[in-house]
């Protein structure tokens, strides 16, 4: 089946990664309208995600996980087996400049 691919600065979009999308802006909202700094396909089987909320502050990891397998948990299990990166940051987070994931994650071919 032939899939509509949209790429946006190197990042790769398509219905896989919009029903991805969806899910996680029901449960967090406050998410970029723009899809791809949300997720996007770095290949054919591997997809990035990385939610930012403010809800996070002060979480831990683990608990932030939770809250994106929730919201996530509904997906078929090809579409959640393809997710291979997840960032869950709180806003404060992102202004880390060692953090590799973060970078790894918003510039993609770095």
């Amino acid at each position: 089946m032939k899939t509509k691919t949209k790429t946006t600065n190197r990042k790769k979009t398509d219905e896989q990664t919009h029903r991805i999308y969806e899910a996680l802006k029901k449960a967090f909202p406050s998410l970029s309208a723009k899809e791809s700094e949300v997720v996007y396909k770095k290949d054919r089987f591997s997809i990035r995600v990385c939610v930012i909320d403010d809800r996070f502050s002060n979480m831990s990891i683990a608990e932030r996980i939770g809250m994106v397998n929730r919201a996530i948990k509904h997906l078929d299990s090809e579409d959640q087996a393809d997710i291979s990166m997840v960032l869950v940051l709180a806003p404060e987070e992102l202004d880390d400049p060692t953090d590799l994931m973060i970078k790894k994650f918003f510039e993609p071919e770095s």
